[in-house]
């Protein structure tokens, strides 16, 4: 695209931009991280870049793009993720427990 990002993203295309697995975007959208697609046509589902991009700096706890690299913003949500799973593990323990 001569250097002009396009808009909207296939879901391979956002899991290249942070740097994960198209599985793990799904992942990502059912627990809340990252928005649904946009429903184009009804078989054509795409993200908006900037949604995504928006999604993935409040996730991270940052006010700004240009104050972390997109690893650093992919870090802070993958920690946060493992901390709501860690939480979700602690419940169920004492669940089990008592």
């Amino acid at each position: 695209m001569d250097g002009i990002e396009q808009r909207f993203l296939s879901v391979s295309d956002v899991a290249k931009r942070i740097g994960i697995s198209r599985g793990m975007v799904d992942i990502l959208v059912r627990k809340g991280v990252l928005p649904a697609p946009v429903e184009l046509t009804p078989r054509l589902k795409r993200w908006d870049r900037h949604a995504v991009d928006a999604a993935l700096i409040g996730n991270a706890g940052l006010s700004g793009a240009g104050q972390a690299s997109m690893a650093d913003i992919t870090r802070g949500i993958a920690d946060g993720i493992l901390a709501k799973g860690r939480l979700s593990a602690a419940k169920a323990a004492r669940r089990r427990h008592g």
